[in-house]
């Protein structure tokens, strides 16, 4: 076993703890020293400008400077990434797209249109770039390229043509589109391992920049002719450079450099081929975009992004012709040790494959190349008359094309009667991706009336899951399911069974059943989405069907639908409504009634366990069951963002986070058939307190404590109700 701790005290004879206290003292040593000799983010003696956003990718002007682009992050806690656009004249800020889009942005010449690369499902549900062009008011969204893994788009001085960086089998080239006729073709040729970024055409001629990173890892600008394909580098390489942008006239380009160690901004002359500095910031500055002359800056003018501090960036305009002299920051050399120090063996970045090694060639299988993960097998005993051995073991494809697993337990007591197992298969080579399970294990345990229900299932299922990406909206889940299922139910201890009054008694059966669904989900990504989601819509519909096949005995459809909003409130409160309608027609067994239960159900996060309703729902403030074939519920959630923390940790492992106060209320109708006279009819009202429960900082659950009571008691001090329960803010 590789003990780190120990390993570090006998290299370097001082504990890891000792080692970091030295380097983080050096560190601030050095980057104070650092910034006490290069510029300060005041030195560009100019206020930022008014851009919306925390963090700033790209900022750029269209060609009459009277509309501004803005790619940013609104915040940390709520990382949506949006395109916006701002009039200058007016101050109005528009978002005009949002999700994971790619700097940089581009205008086309009329300033009508702006083209950028978004990360999107392409072909297989592989998630890639494509290239999008949008109108500056937010309207007629259309993809340009579809599954080209594409990046920097860049309009043509006429705007007939855009230009983008198109990556095919590890290399990158360059790519023309018509936008009139749609036709596509290659300008560069490159191969190997060749990576582009940040391409730019020039305002007024057929040559086009970018930054090129090359197989032997040196980072160079290029200009390229877009006639012939000619190549001609404007940087030696020996400095990481990126990110060109040209002058209005085109006569000069500016980039960024991470000479430094942080991004700063030079300029390159066409003509004398000259280089220099604009900044020396000690926390860099990246050029984005290249104004015209005007009075302010009557040499033109830069915008620069600079961080303003560890809490967001600023973006500034800075004379074009801002010059800043040349010299190589000193510090102690006790100080400077650590960037130059490297450990007495290093393993490679690239490791060169040895001939010897290499018996054959082939296309890679991805079925042939299962791996083992995992297997453990462990004896158990479960009472005088079941124990055994229990184990399992997971084989993955390295690119999780297939995946298989065995779960199970031989019982060396009653192998027959006791043993159980779960097998499961996932391709994701196909699309969409199948599932298939075989079993015969307990399938679950619930509280049923009285008792508690548990049942051991043998069969099988083929579960097949498609997304759809109709609209290919950011944020979005647009996904249809269809699972194929054949079941042998068997309650356990019937002869013991007590499930009450109300709900009917259990039943064995064998089951064959095929389930259609179809869920339709938005909702932005927040730091407290699982107990308070500060927008979200979603809408589920789900159709199961059991026939009396094989032998088996049950015949219904249930139909069920569901539908849920988050609408804005002051600030950052939210309403929160939701409503469910199932109805169900049939011989189903008689354990799988419709109605409303005494018990919360658990419903665990989306991301861990899959999208699913919980099973039965309960109106808050009551505690009996209700049974029919037919289901309206509601509820709607006042809801108020209480906390970001309670700072409470309890046995080193349990933490609770985030809380939000919700005020609610819940009306459901069930009755049978069409005999709406004796629906049962319930309103209860409430006030519920959730909290993110974190277990061992790698799970996270919402759950909550609430009091509630029936609307007809509402004022007395009758039928209260304290209840607990786990469950998300929204239900799928």
């Amino acid at each position: 076993v590789h003990r780190f701790d120990k390993a570090m005290k006998a290299t370097i004879d001082k504990s890891y703890r000792a080692f970091f206290d030295d380097w983080r003292r050096h560190i601030n040593v050095y980057y104070n020293t650092l910034a006490g000799q290069v510029e300060n983010i005041d030195s560009l003696e100019t206020d930022p400008l008014e851009v919306p956003g925390q963090y700033l990718f790209d900022a750029q002007f269209n060609p009459d400077t009277t509309q501004l682009a803005v790619l940013s992050l609104t915040s940390l806690q709520r990382p949506v990434q949006r395109l916006w656009v701002k009039d200058v004249e007016n101050d109005q800020v528009r978002s005009i797209a949002e999700g994971p889009i790619q700097a940089p942005v581009s205008w086309s010449p009329d300033g009508h249109q702006l083209a950028f690369a978004r990360t999107n499902r392409g072909q297989h549900g592989s998630l890639l770039n494509d290239i999008f062009v949008v109108h500056a008011d937010g309207k007629r969204l259309r993809q340009l390229t579809h599954n080209r893994r594409a990046s920097s788009p860049t309009f043509s001085p006429d705007g007939g043509q855009l230009a983008f960086v198109g990556s095919e089998r590890g290399t990158a080239n360059v790519f023309l589109i018509d936008l009139q006729s749609g036709q596509e073709r290659a300008l560069t040729t490159f191969t190997g391992d060749v990576q582009l970024t940040g391409l730019a055409w020039h305002p007024t001629d057929d040559r086009l920049v970018t930054a090129r990173f090359a197989a032997d890892g040196t980072r160079d600008l290029v200009l390229i002719e877009a006639a012939t394909g000619t190549l001609k580098a404007l940087t030696d390489g020996t400095h990481d450079d990126r990110q060109p942008v040209w002058s209005p006239n085109g006569e000069a380009v500016a980039y960024t450099s991470l000479r430094d160690g942080v991004p700063n901004t030079f300029i390159y002359d066409l003509a004398t081929e000259a280089h220099h500095r604009v900044t020396h910031l000690v926390g860099g500055a990246s050029a984005t975009d290249w104004l015209p002359p005007d009075t302010t800056f009557p040499h033109g003018s830069l915008v620069v992004l600079a961080a303003r501090s560890k809490a967001g960036d600023g973006a500034y305009r800075i004379p074009a012709d801002r010059q800043v002299a040349a010299r190589t920051p000193s510090v102690p050399a006790a100080y400077a040790t650590w960037t130059t120090h490297r450990p007495s063996q290093e393993v490679p970045s690239f490791l060169a494959p040895a001939p010897e090694l290499i018996t054959d060639r082939s296309a890679y299988r991805p079925f042939k190349n299962l791996t083992h993960v995992a297997s453990m097998a462990l004896p158990y005993f479960n009472g005088p008359g079941d124990w055994g051995i229990a184990g399992g073991t997971m084989w993955v494809e390295p690119l999780a094309k297939h995946a298989l697993g065995f779960f199970g337990g031989l019982a060396l007591s009653n192998p027959r009667e006791k043993s159980t197992f779960f097998a499961t298969y996932l391709n994701n080579q196909w699309f969409p991706a199948i599932t298939l399970n075989l079993y015969r294990l307990p399938g679950s345990a619930r509280p049923y009336g009285e008792d508690l229900l548990v049942e051991d299932y043998l069969g099988g299922e083929a579960y097949v899951s498609w997304p759809l990406d109709w609209n290919n909206a950011p944020y979005t889940d647009e996904r249809f399911s269809l699972r194929l299922r054949y079941r042998d139910i068997q309650p356990l201890h019937l002869d013991t069974f007590d499930p009450g009054n109300v709900l009917p008694f259990p039943a064995k059966a064998q089951q064959a059943d095929l389930s259609l669904g179809l869920t339709l989900r938005k909702q932005r990504p927040f730091r407290y989405n699982l107990i308070h989601p500060l927008d979200g819509v979603g809408l589920k519909l789900r159709m199961t069907g059991a026939a009396p096949l094989f032998g088996t005995d049950s015949k219904f459809i249930r139909g069920d639908v569901g539908a849920f909003a988050v609408i804005p409130s002051l600030g950052q409160q939210r309403f929160y409504v939701y409503g469910r309608a199932q109805a169900q027609t049939g011989t189903p067994r008689p354990q799988d009634f419709l109605g409303l239960s005494r018990y919360d159900h658990v419903q665990l996060p989306p991301s861990i366990f899959g999208i699913s309703f919980a099973s039965t729902e309960r109106v808050r403030g009551y505690r009996t069951y209700a049974v029919g074939n037919r289901v309206l519920f509601g509820s709607v959630e006042y809801r108020l963002l209480l906390l970001p923390s309670l700072h409470t940790q309890l046995f080193g492992v349990v933490s609770l986070g985030a809380t939000s106060l919700a005020l609610f209320s819940d009306a459901s109708l069930v009755w049978t058939d069409t005999d709406l006279d004796d629906a049962d009819r319930r309103t209860g009202v409430g006030v519920e307190i959730k909290n993110s429960l974190q277990l061992g900082g790698v799970l996270e659950l919402g759950h909550s404590f609430g009091i509630a009571q029936p609307l007809v008691d509402v004022g007395t001090p009758d039928n209260y109700e304290m209840y607990y329960r786990i469950r998300t803010a929204v239900p799928f």
